[in-house]
């Protein structure tokens, strides 16, 4: 991971996920993650689609608990960081099940030509 780069986050992200080993990540699917889904997936990290924010945070804390490795799930902004809070194991998770969750956002407006956050 080398903090020099000049590039878009999600690309930074994306990098920093596969750099440490990260090969699988569950998450919704939407207009402020697609981009990002799409380059983890080019580098070799499989992004596994789920149909509500709460899904697809089980689905990380099940990984973890069955693997053993670090659970990722990535959801959307605004009502889907608020329906993540409210998923069965949205509370800090137990011992043994390490997870990390993070949101999509939009670039702040207006954006910069040809750029994406």
């Amino acid at each position: 991971m080398n903090d020099s780069r000049i590039a878009p986050v999600f690309q930074i992200l994306a990098e920093d996920i596969h750099a440490l080993g990260i090969r699988t990540v569950f998450g919704l699917m939407s207009d402020d993650t697609a981009v990002f889904a799409v380059t983890l997936n080019g580098l070799g990290v499989k992004f596994v689609g789920a149909r509500h924010e709460n899904n697809a945070i089980a689905m990380a804390e099940g990984y973890a608990y069955s693997t053993g490795a670090l659970g990722v799930a990535i959801i959307t902004v605004a009502n889907g960081s608020r329906e993540g809070r409210s998923a069965p194991g949205a509370s800090p998770v137990p011992p043994g099940a390490p997870c990390l969750r993070g949101t999509g956002a939009r670039a702040p407006h207006p954006a910069p030509p040809n750029r994406c956050l």
